[in-house]
């Protein structure tokens, strides 16, 4: 025989309840998406737009322009734009190799 219990709540009590639960749920939601972003980025070894800015020496506005021509993709994780680290290294070796192109 299950034990259930009636309790009168007002509407604060319960609304406050409620809330609670909501927070609760959506702070665990969070603490998941965290995870799970470091976990694909030690996996696929993701660098962020701030990251690559700064390893090529490239502004925000070229590395848009790179990923809308599909000459460096990137990848979305929720809202934020992620670039494979293999994709970034082989877009600074051929950007090498076409310098010493031109120098000859």
């Amino acid at each position: 025989m299950e034990n259930n219990m009636i309790v009168q709540l007002n509407v604060e009590q319960l609304s406050g309840l409620i809330k609670k639960a909501v927070e609760e749920v959506l702070n665990e939601r969070k603490t998941e998406k965290k995870k799970i972003r470091k976990q694909l980025k030690k996996e696929t070894k993701l660098m962020s737009r701030e990251e690559v800015e700064k390893f090529l020496g490239v502004s925000d506005t070229t590395l848009h322009n790179w990923n809308k021509s599909g000459e460096l993709p990137a990848q979305k994780i929720g809202r934020r734009v992620y670039y494979n680290k293999s994709d970034i290294m082989a877009k600074l070796s051929s950007c090498q190799a076409s310098k010493k192109a031109k120098v000859k």
